[in-house]
């Protein structure tokens, strides 16, 4: 695996920048239309430690192996002339979207965060290798994750 400081750093900054994202994004949602993204009442938040764990480093690891990986990487390399990266990506993110559908907001949201960590993806990988890709990519997920999740808890 190929890691530099720099990336290191830009992987975090990507995650807090996506959680950001993700925090006005829900607000101007619930403004506007009133739907709430979150799947969870945030009164009913009420999560365990090895539940975070999964929810922070687990999940993002094997979200980013199937929709950056096994999805976009492996198609475009697959199929390097038949199908744009710019198609992969968009595909990736619409199934990343699909795998989060607790309703149509958040499906939405989903969605466009999966361009995010997919482009990330692709930025990562043209930099480093595939393996050193799913690394940075899952802890911009992560950072994404564990400041939604310490936001929520301290919101209850």
């Amino acid at each position: 695996m190929k890691f530099s400081i720099k990336l290191v750093l830009q992987s975090f900054f990507l995650g807090i920048c996506l959680c950001l994202w993700t925090i006005i994004f829900s607000y101007l949602i619930n403004s506007f239309t009133g739907i709430s993204l979150g799947k969870q009442n945030s009164n009913s938040f009420n999560i365990d430690f090895k539940s975070y764990i999964f929810i922070a480093f687990i999940i993002p690891f094997f979200e980013t192996f199937i929709f950056q990986w096994l999805v976009l990487y492996q198609m475009y390399e697959s199929y390097k002339g038949k199908f744009k990266k710019q198609f992969a990506i968009l595909l990736s993110s619409v199934l990343f979207g699909l795998s989060h559908s607790y309703s149509s907001g958040y499906f939405i949201y989903s969605a466009i965060a999966g361009v995010f960590l997919a482009t990330s993806f692709c930025y990562f990988r043209e930099r480093t290798n595939w393996l050193s890709a799913i690394v940075y990519v899952t802890v911009i997920h992560s950072v994404s994750n564990s400041l939604i999740f310490i936001i929520k808890m301290l919101n209850n």
